[in-house]
């Protein structure tokens, strides 16, 4: 921890110097425009999404009773957050599953749940158009984030594959999903990340709906 802290306080000061020396600077949502603007980062800067069209494909009646997480296993992603979430989930609500895909340091915990536990699927990486179909017959996507997570793209594939998302109220995720009409924001908790999503289950036809 000494040091990562170290480390962490090094590359800031260094990236910072570098970043100031630029004429102007674009960030992929506002929360990060403010969190650079109040760390003293002087050029100017603006926010603009990632071009992404939510042609949205309604796979109404093909989804499976599936809950899916994709990225990587850290504690920064929130993996912890929707592991604590999932025997919260199955006492409210009857024959869901659950898939996590990607790879990191938490994955023996993810490993080791999905062994000893026949409703969770684990798979370290598939390929991109493999993800998808995934998407597709999913009934909610999860985005635990706990850093301010700029704007992840699984959030927006999601979307755009007509599949609602659960994320957590951090970084330029409540920006992209907009609580109530493309899923549902949490805070970051087990507890209330396991509430939102047994929401979203309820309320998916109108989600898909948006």
């Amino acid at each position: 921890n000494l040091i990562f802290a170290i480390w962490g306080r090094f590359s800031k000061n260094y990236l910072k110097f570098f970043i100031n020396q630029a004429d102007y600077l674009i960030c992929l949502s506002k929360k990060q425009k403010t969190i650079f603007a109040k760390n003293g980062i002087t050029p100017k800067i603006e926010s603009i999404y990632t071009n992404y069209v939510f042609n949205k494909i309604n796979s109404l009646g093909k989804a499976r009773n599936n809950i899916i997480y994709v990225g990587r296993l850290t504690y920064g992603k929130g993996i912890g957050l929707f592991l604590g979430a999932i025997p919260i989930i199955r006492k409210k609500v009857k024959e869901v599953t659950f898939t996590i895909i990607g790879d990191g340091i938490f994955r023996k915990e993810v490993k080791k749940m999905a062994d000893a536990d026949r409703t969770v699927k684990y798979e370290p990486y598939i390929d991109h158009q493999k993800l998808q179909k995934y998407f597709q017959k999913s009934r909610l996507t999860v985005v635990p984030s706990i850093w301010p997570d700029p704007l992840p793209r699984i959030a927006m594939e999601s979307i755009a594959r007509g599949t609602p998302v659960i994320a957590t109220n951090s970084g330029g995720l409540p920006e992209v999903v907009k609580n109530g009409l493309y899923g549902y924001i949490a805070d970051k908790n087990s507890d209330a990340l396991a509430d939102k999503i047994v929401l979203g289950l309820k309320n998916e036809k109108t989600l898909r709906e948006n």
